[in-house]
């Protein structure tokens, strides 16, 4: 899921960075066999997995950012769906953050807890995924964006002459499609992306024209 393009375009021309690319599989080599001891890891017990903890200041920056976290898991400004992904972070930012300190540490010489810096990235990752995850979740949880697909699967299947009305489309009282109003948004956003072709018909006595929509005969499929 890439991001939105930056406004400008510029051209870039360049080999692939080898030197990043020869220090990132050293980076991995080292992780794959690193000491914990050379960090400073936590023991509580020998027989139990060693552990790093936040230092004072990131388990500020943590805290801080999980009262956020909470405070917008318990609102009703997003989807059940959605909330159920986000409340996944409460274990993927110290995991991110866990993973950036120890980067740091075999490419850098570091040690001993999590570090503030590495708990600022794994909260700006958080936040450049989150955007990601709102844009996979609109598939389901933007009711316009659901009856444009389900309109564009009935086109597609050929559930609905051409040409044909909204008229045609709200009284076969498909999932989202039974308001006039809802039917008039979805087709727009169907004709925005090229599966039909509104045509304004004639008035009858003087009567507020019919809008006729053609379908793009590039889509058309076998009918269910």
């Amino acid at each position: 899921m890439f991001p939105d393009p930056p406004p400008r375009w510029r051209h870039i021309d360049r080999w692939p960075d080898a030197d990043a690319r020869t220090r990132a599989f050293a980076i991995y080599r080292q992780l794959a066999t690193l000491d914990l001891a050379t960090i400073d890891a936590e023991e509580l017990t020998p027989a139990e997995r060693p552990f790093l903890r936040f230092a004072p200041d990131a388990q500020a920056l943590f805290d801080a950012w999980r009262a956020a976290l909470e405070a917008k898991l318990r609102s009703d400004d997003d989807h059940p769906v959605l909330l159920s992904h986000l409340a996944k972070y409460r274990s993927l930012m110290p995991s991110l953050a866990l993973i950036i300190h120890l980067v740091d540490g075999v490419d850098r010489g570091t040690s001993g807890p999590v570090s503030r810096a590495a708990a600022q990235q794994a909260a700006a990752w958080c936040t450049y995924l989150e955007a990601h995850a709102r844009r996979l979740y609109a598939s389901v949880t933007d009711p316009a964006r659901v009856a444009a697909a389900l309109l564009a699967r009935k086109v597609a299947r050929g559930r609905l002459p051409s040409p044909f009305t909204a008229r045609d489309v709200y009284r076969n009282a498909w999932t989202g499609l039974t308001e006039p109003r809802a039917v008039r948004r979805t087709l727009e956003m169907v004709a925005d992306l090229g599966w039909i072709r509104a045509e304004p018909a004639r008035s009858v006595a003087g009567g507020r024209p019919t809008v006729r929509f053609h379908v793009n005969p590039m889509v058309r499929r076998a009918p269910e």
